[in-house]
């Protein structure tokens, strides 16, 4: 589902993280019952190289994020994992923190606020991820431009009741897989886009029919109008093709009115990401900075 396919790409940048730095906290930093104590020196050496490397992880996992915002989750992930920690959240919750604001007290209040400015952060990856699918933005004005086309195939196929030097229908496509709307909804792209959005399967089952159909209804007329029996022709078109065409309008229609909610709800993450996460973001790297100033004063 494409939701899940968003929160497996932020649990695909997230998680290998978390996964890797829980290992990696057991072996760099092991609890205090299994070795002597470590140093200050030892500890606050340590932790100037940690907080660069959380600073680039965080820059890496933001990069993921916003890529995934313009173009879209590359390839399947697992879909049942949750947005959980970064490395930061490994380190926030890890003995070298704590012998960290143990060496260096100054350190206490810049964690405290990390720690806020960090949960904001996940806060908002979390919104995102609710509100969030990969929408193809050229969608829309496709669609838009195939009702345009119904409309006037209609208008071609009625030219023939109205300009009476006409005997046979003018430039009118009768196969519905030759249109350009036909081209797409039998396409992978359309199969792709049902099986990522099974919502749309009355949506579209509802458009094919009529679409066909009315396609179809030009070979009757044209017909029809072989056998030279016009008023029958322009029965026919009024009973059927004319309904048919508003029949497949109003389902590109809901079609169209799915993709314009898609693409607000696609603004709303963009929005948050640019009012929350990148501000929160930018935070934690001046936090993260203003750490590295204290530990340096301390190891001086």
């Amino acid at each position: 589902m494409p939701q899940n396919r968003f929160i497996a790409l932020i649990c695909a940048v997230v998680i290998p993280f978390s996964a890797c730095s829980a290992d990696m906290m057991r072996t760099a930093a092991p609890a205090t019952a299994d070795r002597a104590p470590a140093s200050g020196e030892d500890v606050l050496g340590a932790l100037e190289g940690s907080l660069t490397a959380l600073e680039l992880e965080l820059l890496d996992w933001n990069a993921r994020l916003s890529l995934a915002l313009v173009t879209g989750p590359e390839g399947d992930g697992p879909t049942d994992m949750e947005i959980r920690w970064t490395p930061l959240g490994e380190w926030l919750a890890s003995n070298e923190r704590a012998q960290a604001e143990e060496r260096a007290p100054g350190l206490i209040p810049l964690v405290r606020e990390l720690g806020e400015q960090h949960s904001r952060l996940l806060n908002s990856a979390a919104r995102i991820a609710a509100l969030y699918s990969h929408t193809d933005p050229h969608l829309g004005a496709f669609l838009r431009d195939a009702k345009a086309d119904i409309l006037a195939w209609t208008h071609r196929v009625q030219d023939v009741f109205v300009d009476l030097s006409l005997n046979w229908l003018v430039n009118v496509e009768m196969d519905p897989e030759r249109t350009a709307f036909g081209r797409w909804f039998y396409s992978e792209e359309s199969a792709h886009l049902l099986r990522e959005h099974p919502e749309l399967e009355p949506i579209l089952g509802g458009i094919e029919e009529p679409h066909r159909r009315l396609y179809e209804s030009a070979r009757v007329i044209e017909q029809l109008l072989a056998e030279d029996r016009r008023d029958e022709a322009a029965t026919y078109y009024l009973a059927n093709t004319r309904s048919l065409a508003s029949e497949a309008l109003a389902g590109i229609d809901e079609l169209v009115a799915w993709h314009d909610t898609r693409l607000e709800r696609l603004r709303q993450a963009r929005a948050i990401y640019a009012g929350e996460t990148s501000p929160a973001l930018q935070q934690i790297r001046e936090l993260l900075h203003r750490m590295r100033e204290v530990v340096a004063g301390h190891r001086r």
